[in-house]
């Protein structure tokens, strides 16, 4: 069900926002954007509401049109505005979903439309140009990483593991295709494999595919306990061990 806000296009700008400008506040332009901002976080402007045209804008506030051009192009930088040409300027639907906190649930992209997306794509793949010649960043690569990339991934995870060899490392697109890799490489379908109570939910949607068990192993706030597992690996005889310590797989070995 769409809500109410994804719908909402005023046919008359909203000007309740507008305030005088403040004397020492920094730049009229940016006081101009942040004035827009604190309007979108107190609900004073709200997605779909539309804005004065710039002109107008510059004529009621005692600016000129490029002042008020800098500050609607500061918030369509920030993902706040959308800007319909000749059909006026809106605040983005987008602009519904600020928040102060942060979901850490889900490693999630930023929105593909959205201008730090664009920004940071960009700045990424100049890096990449400046890093690799183009040969180089097409052609096919060692599956399990470059001897440069297991390296480095060493050195990165050195504060967690301590010492590890870059023959023991493997460089995977993704935390799930090194679950699945490692599912398939040590279990066979229908064994099982011990995991916390809680635990990694993409661990169970793999196993589920894969056609493996999965053990419950009691937990308190260091892990797994060790009767609990003991139990488990007794009766179950599972195949794989995972645990949250540094997410390390190893072979059941009971």
């Amino acid at each position: 069900m769409t809500p109410p806000a994804a719908g909402r296009r005023l046919k008359h700008p909203n000007r309740t926002w507008v305030r005088p400008f403040r004397e020492g506040a920094g730049p009229l332009y940016l006081q101009i954007a942040q004035q827009v901002r604190e309007a979108v976080d107190d609900g004073v402007l709200r997605p779909g509401d539309r804005l004065p045209p710039q002109r107008d804008l510059a004529q009621q506030v005692g600016v000129d049109l490029t002042t008020v051009t800098r500050a609607f192009a500061e918030l369509r930088q920030a993902g706040l505005l959308d800007a319909q040409g000749a059909g006026g300027t809106f605040i983005a639907l987008s602009a519904g979903n600020r928040s102060t906190s942060v979901d850490l649930s889900m490693n999630i992209p930023p929105l593909l439309g959205s201008a730090p997306f664009a920004q940071g794509m960009e700045a990424g793949f100049q890096h990449v140009g400046q890093q690799l010649g183009q040969g180089e960043l097409m052609s096919y690569h060692v599956g399990a990483g470059t001897r440069e990339d297991r390296a480095a991934a060493v050195q990165w995870l050195a504060p967690m593991l301590g010492t590890v060899g870059a023959d023991q490392v493997v460089i995977c697109p993704g935390a799930q295709t090194a679950l699945c890799a490692l599912i398939l490489a040590r279990t066979q379908p229908g064994e099982l494999i011990a995991a916390e109570q809680l635990t990694y939910p993409g661990l169970l949607a793999a196993a589920r595919v894969l056609q493996r068990g999965v053990v419950p192993v009691a937990l308190d706030a260091e892990g797994m306990l060790p009767d609990a597992l003991e139990e488990a690996c007794q009766l179950r005889r599972p195949r794989l061990l995972a645990g949250r310590r540094c997410w390390r797989w190893q072979s059941a070995t009971i």
